[in-house]
């Protein structure tokens, strides 16, 4: 930094100055979320210094909620609101997710954030198997996804869920000893 009396001869001084690029959301995990909220995005931000998330706020659609340092450089948080779905919108409802500067002036990074409707499990074919694991279990319901996140948890095992529709998805029984467990999507 130079300083100069006239704006012609200017002195040299000691002080910096640092310019940084302007902030860019690299990842939002997980990107998508039930429309009740409640659930905590991680978003990995090029271009913020520690500390940076003091005045930030994350805005879902036209939700804000304010950043949470997670002590982490680069890695913010947002707690995600709710959203009311109305009867005649889709399974999912993407909105955009932007971070903003304090007072929302400015908006600094975007990307999408997908809402989703709850998922309702009604039935499990087969509903037991060998406890060596391996059976293929169709589990019907309401509000399947097609997603690489998408699991089912036999008790408290996941294994990967293979989406064949919105009411539909198969997924592989794990090992386990003979028990009755909880089949969660």
């Amino acid at each position: 930094v130079s300083l100069s009396k006239n704006g012609v001869d200017f002195e040299a001084s000691l002080a910096t100055y640092t310019y940084l690029p302007a902030p860019a959301v690299a990842d939002v995990a997980p990107a998508f979320g039930w429309a009740s909220g409640g659930a905590t995005v991680v978003l990995s931000v090029t271009g913020l210094g520690r500390g940076a998330a003091a005045g930030l706020s994350c805005v879902f659609g036209d939700t804000s909620v304010p950043v949470l340092e997670t002590g982490v450089v680069g890695r913010l948080a947002c707690q995600v609101p709710a959203r009311a779905l109305a009867a005649d919108d889709p399974e999912m409802v993407r909105v955009p997710l932007r971070i903003t500067s304090a007072g929302g002036d400015r908006s600094l990074a975007e990307r999408v954030f997908t809402y989703q409707r709850p998922l309702h499990v009604h039935r499990a074919v087969p509903p037991r198997g060998a406890e060596q694991g391996g059976t293929w279990v169709a589990v019907s319901g309401e509000g399947f996804v097609d997603s690489v996140a998408f699991s089912c948890t036999f008790g408290n095992v996941s294994t990967l869920a293979h989406f064949v529709s919105a009411t539909m998805v198969r997924c592989q029984a794990p090992p386990h000893s003979p028990a009755t467990v909880t089949l969660g999507i």
